[in-house]
């Protein structure tokens, strides 16, 4: 009997089956287990027979109540799996949308600088050629192969983030330097775009040394995202690298007057192969992983990333990164001295 009920799970049984074994089981159960209480006594027979009747109806009322209890729970558990395959739909349509945007996007993001590799290296064939003209080709193309590299990168890069195969390596490092490298690359990216009018400043609230223990690499890679991202955004007005420094933590920020983002999508733009413009006729390049990226590397690096912006007015995007230990200190002691 027992080897019969570890084979037999109620479980495993449809709910109609389910039922009239749990009816049967309690009735027979009910059955013997009273008319063994009721010899006890010695009642006499029309007694006996209305005592049999009660019986019989307490029955049916218990196991109508347990059967109702039954049903119901059978209809909820109906209830929830149809909610979870529907909730499993609509993310799996979700899914294909974003794939069939990210693989158009992809596409279009590879064959530009493919296209611009290609047809200058063809031109470069040409005995008729001049210096001048041979010299900007290769500027093309070393452009283009600038281009596809980054797009790559960024590829194998939230790639190995998801495998959880990314590794940072913590050290202190002074965050007035390294804005203070990052300045003149793009300070001279700006003047040499003839095309975009911006001004581009360095916010620095004091002279004074700022230490974060964190990943000088990863931080620089984050920051580039986003000047790259403002310098891509914005067509006129001016663009701000800078810091702030909190109780405990460090903001690096970058601010622009560009297009900026809806309200409604910014949290979504945080998501892989997301654009706050995903229609085909989209007007700037990419293919929507630069602050998916940055997002995951933050929080890989005990951070957080912010982003603050309105629509046609600009976008504030910082970095809050913890300030090392010493910092603190450091922090505390001018805070008293102060005081």
């Amino acid at each position: 009997m027992n080897q019969f009920f570890k084979k037999v799970n109620l479980q495993d049984l449809k709910v109609e089956n389910r039922i009239a074994a749990i009816y049967i089981f309690f009735g027979a159960l009910w059955i013997i287990a009273s008319d063994k209480f009721l010899l006890l006594f010695r009642f006499e027979t029309d007694f006996l027979t209305q005592i049999q009747t009660y019986k019989g109806w307490f029955f049916v009322f218990i196991t109508g109540c347990l059967i109702h209890v039954l049903i119901k729970a059978e209809r909820k558990k109906q209830e929830r799996l149809k909610k979870d395959l529907k909730d499993a739909v609509i993310k799996s349509q979700e899914s294909d949308r974003l794939k069939s945007a990210f693989l158009s996007n992809i596409s279009h993001e590879l064959r530009t600088p493919l296209n611009s590799i290609l047809g200058f290296s063809e031109l470069l064939k040409s005995p008729r050629i001049e210096a001048q003209e041979r010299d900007e080709y290769i500027d093309f193309i070393n452009e283009g192969s600038n281009q596809l590299l980054a797009i790559l990168n960024d590829l194998i890069e939230i790639s190995k983030l998801e495998s959880n195969l990314t590794q940072v390596e913590n050290k202190e490092f002074c965050v007035i330097s390294l804005l203070h490298e990052l300045y003149p690359i793009y300070k001279f990216e700006l003047e040499m775009n003839s095309v975009k009018r911006l001004s581009f400043d360095l916010h620095l609230p004091n002279d004074k040394s700022c230490i974060v223990k964190s990943d000088r690499f990863r931080v620089k890679q984050i920051v580039t995202h986003f000047l790259s991202n403002a310098i891509k955004f914005t067509h006129e007005g001016s663009i701000q690298l800078g810091f702030e420094e909190r109780e405990d933590s460090v903001s690096i920020y970058v601010r622009d007057t560009g297009i900026g983002i809806a309200e409604d999508k910014i949290i979504s733009v945080m998501k892989p192969f997301i654009q706050s413009d995903m229609t085909s006729s989209k007007c700037y390049a990419g293919v929507g992983i630069g602050l998916t990226l940055c997002n995951e590397l933050s929080m890989l690096l005990g951070g957080k990333v912010e982003i603050k912006s309105q629509k046609g007015i600009g976008t504030c995007i910082s970095l809050n990164l913890p300030l090392s230990i010493n910092q603190q200190h450091r922090v505390v002691s001018q805070d008293l001295t102060t005081c």
